[in-house]
């Protein structure tokens, strides 16, 4: 049986073509330099190199006996973008880019890998100096209903929540660099020294600025305390019994 190899330019894509087996195949409108005739032939690529080409590329396709035709290669109608600005590319090089000039990976010589979105505004570099990353946001998100997420509002947040969105913990550093704790259950912090530099409000209500308004001064104890005894009668005064503080 004869093989023929020809060459000519897709028409068009019919990406979701049923076929009378049931299944779907990509189909290529592709019309022949030779004779100008159209043929469909069915676009069936390998696992290790899937893409879907465009209309107006030039392909190379054959045919076996006149009835079964079969893609070989694309070539032609090379984009604009093709080895320009951060696309261009050295001897030994590679760039994996969509034939639409939207996202790209893009191996070195110094061996880095590098990938981009179409619009370049998220950003990732592989090197022998770490990973650097650069975007709007980011979102890390884990099965256990954890979340870590750096916002465009340059809000960072780390919390567990519950399936319905309670949440259980959370570590919020908000746009007013304020941070904030909030927990169901306790907050433990465990050191040899502690320093809290700044004014400290403590108890229920405390993050509640209508609420720490009422709240009131508390009174240590010993012998350099703040007032550890009534200067009339002598009697010790009482402390807040929810807050406690050393002299």
């Amino acid at each position: 049986m004869q093989i023929s190899f020809l060459v000519g330019k897709i028409i068009s894509i019919d990406t979701f073509r049923k076929m009378s087996s049931g299944e779907t195949v990509p189909m290529l409108k592709v019309r022949s330099f030779m004779d100008g005739s159209d043929v469909e032939i069915p676009w069936l690529p390998i696992g290790a190199d899937q893409k879907m080409p465009m209309v107006n590329q030039e392909v190379l396709y054959y045919t076996y006996g006149g009835r079964s035709y079969r893609m070989v290669a694309f070539h032609g109608n090379n984009p604009d973008w093709i080895r320009k600005g951060d696309f261009g590319l050295n001897e030994g090089e590679f760039v994996i880019q969509s034939d639409s000039g939207l996202g790209y990976v893009k191996g070195a010589q110094d061996g880095s890998i590098e990938m981009a979105s179409g619009d370049a505004i998220s950003h990732a570099l592989f090197s022998d100096e770490g990973i650097e990353m650069e975007g709007p946001e980011f979102t890390f998100k884990g099965y256990g209903g954890c979340t870590l997420k750096l916002g465009e509002d340059s809000v960072i947040s780390l919390e567990r929540t519950t399936k319905d969105g309670t949440i259980q913990s959370k570590v919020e550093l908000d746009a007013s660099n304020n941070v904030n704790i909030e927990a169901l259950g306790d907050v433990s912090i465990k050191a040899e020294n502690i320093y809290l530099d700044g004014n400290v409000k403590a108890g229920p209500g405390a993050t509640n600025a209508s609420q720490s308004l009422l709240f009131g001064n508390v009174v240590t104890s010993g012998p350099t305390g703040t007032h550890p005894l009534d200067f009339v009668t002598g009697a010790p005064i009482l402390g807040s019994k929810t807050v406690k503080a050393s002299s």
